[in-house]
């Protein structure tokens, strides 16, 4: 009984660490090369979310997480900002409500300057 009360005692300090420390979803801006990489032909923003997810081997826990207002899971509104920032910067497109494509503009990227791909240089340069 003493060692069943010292593992879950153990496992909750674990689960309490891990969640306080670690950051398993990472931010929109660290999503963005992963997003970019994924529209190289037209897909829709729920199999992004779910094919990101499995590359970086999410738990169901970690899918399921919500934002605080509870109105969508944090992994999903991680991957719709960064689209929208790729957006904005003119690398992907909206051909339609629910789906994105790579642009040219996005593809020259993708090909040549992908590791400086970040919120700083989706800002047009008068912002910078």
């Amino acid at each position: 009984m003493r060692r069943l009360r010292a593992l879950q005692r153990a496992q909750a300090t674990d689960a309490f660490h891990r969640r306080r420390f670690a950051l398993p979803v990472p931010s929109y801006e660290n999503l963005m090369p992963m997003v970019l990489g994924l529209a190289t032909k037209e897909r829709r923003v729920r199999d992004a979310v779910a094919a990101i997810s499995n590359e970086l081997h999410l738990t169901t826990d970690e899918r399921e997480e919500t934002i605080p207002s509870g109105s969508t899971t944090l992994i999903s509104s991680r991957v719709q900002w960064a689209i929208t920032y790729l957006v904005q910067a003119g690398l992907l497109i909206r051909p339609k409500r629910g789906h994105f494509v790579i642009t040219e503009h996005g593809q020259s990227v993708l090909a040549t300057d992908l590791q400086n791909l970040n919120l700083s240089y989706t800002r047009p340069p008068e912002l910078t």
